[in-house]
């Protein structure tokens, strides 16, 4: 019985605890992570010109999810507009 109301008091004391923080004050934090595939591009077969087009299409994927949870979207929304951006590039497929 005395642990019952132990663990009683802690649970009580720790949802008044939590409920004493202000989550507006806080800025929400986020990461976004993307992956261009699973393929093989050997650096042998890559040229300048391939490395900036796949780094800038990356990039692009990423400014698009980063800038829809910016405005406080969903990340659903986030990695759905980012996979499009991939996709309809000739350079990544899935």
């Amino acid at each position: 019985m005395r642990n019952s109301a132990i663990v009683f008091f802690l649970l009580v004391f720790s949802f008044f605890s939590c409920n004493n923080i202000d989550i507006k004050e806080k800025k929400p934090q986020w990461v976004i992570v993307i992956h261009g595939g699973a393929g093989t591009i050997l650096k042998a077969n890559m040229n300048a010109e391939m490395e900036t087009a796949y780094k800038e299409k990356l990039s692009e994927a990423l400014e698009i999810g980063s800038k829809i949870l910016e405005e406080g979207g969903s990340s659903i929304d986030a990695v759905t507009e980012a996979i499009i951006c991939l996709e309809n590039s000739p350079l990544f497929n899935a």
